[in-house]
């Protein structure tokens, strides 16, 4: 129970750290980083599928195995690449890493 719970909520946690990078790297304002936070949430609540990590063990282990990057990063790798979207990065090295892909972006 507790692991579904994790699994189905894990996308918030992964925004969550994302907000807070950007106000300890790029002094980005607290305030302002708890509205995004904030609207972030509600638009993943709201519009968003959340697919259990479980269901891309197999492909993410794989991934990782062959490109050397965490388990973590290669969760967000399959999710991409299973539903045909483009993962959407602020990780420049997970970027260099997986450019070759053509689905990987750096924002």
């Amino acid at each position: 129970m507790i692991l579904a719970s994790l699994q189905r909520y894990f996308s918030f946690v992964e925004v969550a750290n994302v907000a807070w990078k950007r106000v300890a790297f790029f002094k980005e304002p607290v305030k302002l980083m708890l509205e995004a936070l904030n609207s972030s949430s509600d638009f993943i609540a709201g519009a968003c599928d959340v697919i259990a990590s479980k269901d891309l063990l197999d492909d993410a282990f794989r991934i990782a195995v062959s490109e050397k990057i965490t388990i973590y990063d290669s969760l967000f790798v399959a999710a991409s690449e299973r539903e045909k979207v483009p993962l959407l990065t602020t990780d420049g090295k997970l970027h260099e890493i997986l450019k070759w892909k053509g689905n990987v972006k750096l924002i």
